[in-house]
């Protein structure tokens, strides 16, 4: 039973990281939903292996997002697109969208690509 169980975490986590079969390019979010705010959140935050907050206009205009600084207890979130997390170094990551529509979230430190399921987006110009 315990295999099973861990086997069943190892593909849903390989899941979670997939690479686009097509070239990808430089999009814009369409919809700011929470739920799609929440999955770009998680992404991040296990990516940087810190916890991390965006603002509802992330990825609206720009279709870069720089990570970088330190929180202090009390923080707000942001509207911008650059917030502080926990870690101090540097990271950036990409919003990209395939052929098909599907937008991707792209760590420029590891180039680890994550498709993101609950965010529509657009090419950006």
């Amino acid at each position: 039973m315990k295999h099973t169980l861990f086997s069943l975490f190892a593909v849903s986590l390989t899941a979670c990281q997939t690479m686009p079969d097509q070239e990808l390019q430089p999009a814009l979010l369409t919809n700011t939903t929470p739920i799609a705010i929440k999955e770009i959140e998680d992404i991040i935050s296990r990516t940087i292996n810190k916890p991390t907050l965006i603002g509802k206009d992330t990825f609206l205009k720009k279709s870069i997002v720089t990570i970088e600084g330190q929180w202090k207890k009390g923080f707000n979130k942001p509207n911008t697109d650059t917030l502080t997390v926990s870690n101090p170094s540097l990271a950036q990551f990409f919003l990209k969208m395939d052929a098909n529509k599907r937008c991707w979230l792209q760590h420029k430190e590891t180039e680890k690509t994550y498709l993101l399921k609950q965010a529509n987006c657009t090419l950006a110009e």
